[in-house]
């Protein structure tokens, strides 16, 4: 008798998160395991939209409520981005304004980073327009910083001579910047400079004139492969807050800066009303004279050098440990696969001879004598048992489950 045998195929779901939406995915598991093990190891490369043209753009929408694209209020934003876009080049570096009046109107800044030229701040704010055109369609508040060197927003609600400390936006050059591990042979030590140096600039910033409140300071730490062991810090808040109020901005700022800067040897934590900056390179005063963002890693041969070996040499390790462990994975995978594919030879031997001992109703009666009571073995809760012997000789039990059959 030919034996049929079923195959099942088994399905998996992976959630991927895609910011905040999750997305659901199904393939068959014969299939995706190999996928994932292979994707352990396989670098990707996404284009981070943050990484392109407007590489140091930070755009916020606080306030979700929208409104209609032909409404009073979006012909109040366009005339006032219009405003603020024509008072780029003012030379005192802020400008606010307001256009509307009730439900409708809109209150609108810019504010450039003290030590920039003009030029620079007008450059940065009409991106920082551009930014918010594109990032916040549509909604009644938008602020956009473009890096530390200005910002950009506008709300339906005052905030001129309002602190706001939050959100607090962590930024750096992510091609670029240095881990601390590269820059300084003691994390610790480094941490304690950068925090100490970023209090003194702070302590500054918020005790000078009212409508300047922007301080630099500059001190050294202990160095690991970079030539130069001098750190660069700045702290500056609008001009629009009180002094205590700038105060207590920088030191809501500074106390988040280990927690928030990833251990990296450049960084700048930025709020609607303060922000502060460090790094190891220089990027204020003379360096601020172009338009630029995070600092890059200086261009010594040497340095490079070394920190792009090690780096180099660390991802190498990762991979081929990774790599190890999908073959080993792999292996053991494809192992269970062709157990449970086969079938055992004595599996094989049961089958058979079930398939060969189904006789026909004639040849069972015919072995028990018509199912004698003197061939009877016993009786169970689903019929009688009767002892047998077939014309090969073979001995048989039969379970008789009715009168008829």
């Amino acid at each position: 008798m030919k034996k049929h045998s079923k195959s099942y195929l088994y399905s998996v779901s992976v959630f991927c998160f895609l910011g905040m939406a999750p997305l659901k995915i199904t393939w068959p598991s014969w299939l995706l395991f190999p996928s994932l093990l292979l994707g352990l190891v396989i670098p990707t490369s996404i284009a981070d939209p943050q990484v392109t043209s407007q590489a140091y753009v930070y755009a916020l929408c606080p306030d979700m409520t929208t409104f209609a694209p032909s409404s009073q209020y979006q012909t109040n934003i366009n005339t006032l981005l219009s405003y603020l876009s024509s008072n780029s080049s003012n030379k005192n570096l802020i400008f606010n304004t307001t256009v509307g009046s009730q439900a409708d109107k809109i209150y609108g800044l810019f504010f450039c980073r003290i030590d920039v030229t003009v030029a620079v701040c007008q450059k940065c704010v009409l991106r920082g327009i551009q930014a918010l055109k594109t990032r916040c369609p549509g909604k009644k508040s938008s602020i956009v910083w473009y890096f530390d060197q200005c910002v950009v927003r506008y709300s339906n609600q005052s905030f001129l001579g309002t602190m706001n400390d939050a959100p607090m936006i962590p930024m750096w050059n992510r091609e670029n910047t240095l881990d601390i591990w590269d820059a300084s042979s003691n994390m610790t030590d480094f941490t304690e400079v950068v925090l100490d140096t970023l209090r003194r600039a702070a302590d500054r910033a918020s005790s000078g004139p009212l409508h300047r409140k922007f301080a630099t300071k500059e001190a050294t730490f202990r160095a690991n492969l970079t030539k130069s062991n001098k750190l660069y810090v700045l702290t500056e808040c609008t001009p629009d807050i009180s002094l205590a109020e700038c105060r207590s901005c920088l030191k809501m700022v500074i106390g988040n800066t280990t927690g928030l800067c990833n251990e990296k040897a450049g960084c700048t934590l930025m709020c609607p009303n303060c922000n502060m900056r460090y790094d190891i390179h220089p990027f204020y005063g003379d360096a601020a004279a172009t338009f630029s963002g995070p600092s890059s890693v200086p261009s010594s041969e040497g340095h490079d050098t070394q920190v792009v070996r090690r780096k180099r040499t660390i991802a190498m390790g990762a991979t081929a440990a990774v790599a190890l462990a999908m073959a080993f994975v792999f292996g053991i995978w494809i192992c269970i696969f062709k157990r449970k594919s086969k079938k055992s030879p004595a599996d094989l031997n049961d089958i058979e001879s079930a398939e060969s001992l189904k006789i026909d109703f004639n040849t069972i009666r015919s072995a028990t004598n018509n199912f004698a009571e003197d061939k009877k073995l016993g009786e169970g809760g689903f019929g009688e048992v009767f002892k047998g012997k077939l014309e090969n000789g073979q001995e048989v039990a039969v379970k008789r489950l009715s009168r008829d059959s």
